[in-house]
């Protein structure tokens, strides 16, 4: 699905936007992969763990399974907005941007 999503998003950037637009999806779809990949393997992971305690019949700590993965993620999620924010440029240079279309 993410595949697809990515072929269809293209498509209709592309047709719609134009090749600047297509840049910056190019640019910016590795920073976009690393997040899905760290939300996958904190999904999976906490998963995992809730899937042994309810096989095991410990159901009292499958709650607190749950609400550490969703802190880990929320707390995740806002370092990676700040450190994207603080490192914009260099990011953007890293994965393939000119210094002449360079946000800040």
């Amino acid at each position: 699905m993410f595949a697809l999503y990515n072929v269809v998003d293209r498509m209709f950037i592309g047709k719609c936007l134009g090749p600047f637009a297509m840049a910056g999806i190019s640019i910016t779809f590795p920073i976009f992969t690393i997040y899905i990949a760290v939300g996958m393997l904190v999904g999976h992971g906490g998963g995992s763990i809730v899937a042994l305690r309810l096989g095991q019949g410990r159901k009292e700590g499958v709650n607190r399974v749950l609400g550490n993965v969703f802190k880990f993620y929320g707390v995740f999620s806002i370092i990676f907005m700040i450190m994207g924010y603080i490192f914009m440029n260099r990011l953007l240079i890293i994965f393939g941007a000119t210094e002449n279309y360079s946000i800040l």
